[in-house]
């Protein structure tokens, strides 16, 4: 299943833990085929401020740089066999999540659950669902 296209997280049904809520997140999904992903997420946040970063990965595994992070973040993505995507994102300084996004049957809600684990082995939970904007 592709989630190309526009999305917005609808954050009545979204678990962010890390701080205040940005005043928006969109995803714009340019290529999600059996191979390839490439996506830019726009988040204005709370203060205002527009932050972008960029993914152009395979469905390999292996690490890709998240072009525009600001902690010169790495992805790895997978196809798992129900046809979600799972991305494993890393930083040079130990920090590791996993997250796993499963679009809704109608391919209109895409919920995205993400554990993250900090340098002290301390796992964080968060949840994002997309909407089709």
């Amino acid at each position: 299943m592709s989630s190309k296209g526009r999305w917005r997280v609808d954050f009545a049904r979204s678990f962010d833990p890390y701080g205040p809520l940005p005043k928006s997140v969109i995803l714009d999904v340019m290529v999600d085929d059996r191979t390839t992903f490439e996506a830019t997420e726009t988040v204005v946040g709370a203060d205002g401020k527009v932050a972008k970063e960029t993914i152009r990965a395979t469905y390999d595994g292996k690490p890709y740089p998240v072009e525009g992070s600001p902690h010169s973040f790495t992805v790895a993505m997978s196809r798992l066999p129900d046809g979600s995507q799972r991305m494993e994102l890393s930083t040079p300084d130990g920090l590791h999540g996993v997250e796993i996004c499963r679009p809704s049957r109608d391919l209109e809600t895409l919920t995205c659950d993400e554990t993250d684990t900090d340098r002290k082995g301390v796992g964080t939970q968060a949840r994002s669902v997309y909407v089709r904007d």
